[in-house]
Parts: structure tokens; sequence; C-alpha cells
């Protein structure tokens, strides 16, 4: 009996350290989805950066309104999500702009913060519209420049001004390549965008004074090429020896173009455009930030699983809030045969060192 007694203990001992590593083993991995907006499920548009002073990762995003049925996509607020381990993500709060903010719902709207730190300020270049009526807010649509102290990312954020994007410029994507930056974003401008053209750039030695350099070039505007009549949210990292540039065409996925000076770009096929199996992740891929880890490429983007039902319910004349819903999400990059692959379906497993090194403070830095 004593023989059997300890058998039957052994054998639980054993299941019970099955079990302890098979919980250790998934809590190595990112999260499914990443993050979720608290407040209205409509966190879009992330823009991950390195938090100098906090030592910690901080994604910046569109919170976008769900549940407000003629304001889905006006009144955002920016809210913030934070994590020191990319697997225990806590929601921080809404941005503060010019001392005004800090709840979900704005008196004017702002999407899709682009983001780069010079010295010891942060720079943030963010879609700005006056307002918040109607489903997608007032008009112009401007790119508002904001900058915030290292100690203070939430509600440190003051207006410097707006950029000359003629006529309606939306979706900054920040790069810095020595001492130049560089500011790719999506032209509103209706009457070429059909042509396919719709990506523009600038540049500027202090953030303050561009130059505009219009069309973006090689590929990037050619629908020949890229098959696009529509691109959005320009996105520039430096990753195994090229500068990347990512786009969302909408419905198609991330657009994926490479470049050997981060002026003329080549057109290398999309990613994120076959739904993940998961099914906060079972849609298109929209709107990507990168962080270069470790020489580890990691694409942060969201998701509205739902939204192939909103035409069905607009026919019907029927308002499902969840057909908005967005879900932050994370995969990480390959590189294989000088392109870009990505297995969403596959568990990330983040680096034990996730402190970026040197200049590269964070991802856009080259």
């Amino acid at each position: 009996m004593m023989i059997k007694n300890i058998q039957v203990r052994t054998l639980l001992f054993f299941i019970f350290f099955l079990v302890l590593v098979a919980e250790s083993n998934a809590q190595t991995a990112c999260p499914k989805p990443l993050f979720v907006d608290p407040t209205y499920n409509g966190s879009s548009d992330p823009e991950i950066i390195w938090n100098d002073y906090e030592q910690e990762w901080w994604i910046f995003y569109t919170g976008r309104r769900p549940a407000v049925k003629d304001g889905i996509f006006a009144g955002c607020a920016l809210g913030v999500a934070t994590s020191k381990d990319w697997i225990h993500w806590k929601f921080k709060g809404y941005c503060k702009i010019d001392g005004i903010g800090g709840l979900p719902d704005s008196p004017d709207t702002y999407w899709a913060p682009g983001i780069i730190k010079k010295g010891d300020t942060y720079h943030m270049f963010v879609t700005f519209k006056k307002g918040s009526p109607g489903l997608w807010g007032g008009s112009p649509t401007l790119i508002y420049h904001l900058t915030a102290p290292s100690n203070d990312l939430l509600n440190g954020w003051t207006t410097q001004g707006g950029l000359d994007t003629y006529p309606d410029g939306i979706d900054a994507g920040l790069f810095a390549k020595k001492d130049t930056f560089y500011l790719y974003h999506r032209d509103l401008d209706h009457k070429v965008e059909n042509s396919g053209r719709s990506i523009k750039y600038m540049t500027s030695t202090n953030l303050k004074n561009w130059e505009y350099k219009g069309w973006a070039k090689g590929d990037i505007n050619n629908e020949a090429v890229n098959g696009h009549n529509y691109q959005e949210a320009p996105y520039v990292f430096y990753w195994k020896n090229y500068y990347w540039l990512l786009t969302d065409p909408s419905g198609k996925g991330i657009s994926v173009y490479r470049s050997d000076d981060c002026i003329n770009w080549s057109f290398k096929g999309n990613i994120l455009d076959v739904p993940g199996r998961q099914k906060t992740d079972a849609n298109n891929g929209h709107h990507p930030s990168i962080a270069v880890v470790n020489n580890r490429a990691f694409i942060f983007y969201f998701v509205e699983p739902d939204a192939p039902m909103r035409e069905q319910h607009r026919k019907e004349n029927v308002f499902v809030a969840k057909d908005y819903y967005c879900y932050l999400q994370i995969a990480e990059l390959e590189f294989r045969n000088g392109k870009l692959y990505c297995d969403r379906d596959k568990k990330v497993v983040p680096p034990k060192n996730l402190k970026p090194n040197g200049r590269y403070w964070g991802h856009n830095v080259h």
C-alpha cells in the first residue's frame, strides 16, 4: 500500500510539474490579441516606441469609438499601452494635449500618431481634425507637430504647429537617417487617388523646418507595379542592411517596399494579407509599426476581424458596434532572399533583453 501511495504521489507530482512547465511556456509567448482598448475596443494605428525615462515599451494608438454610431472615427483620443516584457500589457491612459484630454472622448479628432525622439524630447506627428462632427470628424485634415519631455509622455504633449501637406495629409511615418529626418505620409487628394498616387514625403534636419519633396519615388505610387490605387500609413525602418517602407493598401494586408537609400523604393510583395487562425486576428493586418531588437524585427498591427459583416448590416440598416472592433497584434518578420515574410500564427517569444542599445533607441533611427 505504501509503495502504491508513493507511486500515486509521484504521478501527481509529475502531472503538476508538466502543468507548471506548460504554463511557463505559455507565459513566454506574447498574448493574442496583444492589447485591446478597455473603453471602446477601438485600438488601431499602433506606434510602438521605447520610453527611455520609464525604461519600458509604450504603444500609442488611435482610440476609435465603435459604440458611437455617428462618431466611430471622430472624437478619437490617443490611448497608451505599456509593457516591460511584451507579455503583460497595461492600459496607461489617454494622452493630454495642451493640457486638454485624458478621456476616451476627445473634443477634437486625433489619428495615427507617428513618434520619434531627438535629444530628451519626443516628437509626435499626428493626424488632426478640428472638432468631431460626423463619422469622420471635421475638415480639413492636418498633420500636427507635438512635443513632450521624456518624463511625461502621457500628459506632457504640446502643439508646435501644423505641417503644409496640401491638400490633406494623414498618417505621418517618421525615420531618421544620420542627420536627416524623413516624414512619409498619405495625401488625400482624391483627384489623383485612382491613379495609384497617394504617398508623399518631406525631409528636415531639425523636425521643425521641412522641405517638401513630393511623391514618393520608385514603385510606391506605381499602380502598374503594385496593383494599388489606395495606400496609407507609410512606415519606414532599417533592418538587414536595407531600408524598408510598409504601407496599408486596405484589404490587401501590408505592402512591402525596399530601398538602398531611403528614397527610391522597389515593391517586394505583401504580408499579413491572409487572415490568421486566431479569432481576433482573422482578417487583413492594418497600419503597422516595427520594433527591431537584437536584430529581430517585430511588426505591430491592428485587425478588424468582424469588418466583413459591415456591408451586410448596412443593407439591413442595422448598426453593430462589434463590426468596428479593433485588436492590436504582434508577429515576427523573417528575411529570406531579399524579401520579408511573416507567419502571423506563429507564437512570438520576445527577446530576453528587450532594452534597445546605442543610438538605435527604438525602431526608427539609423
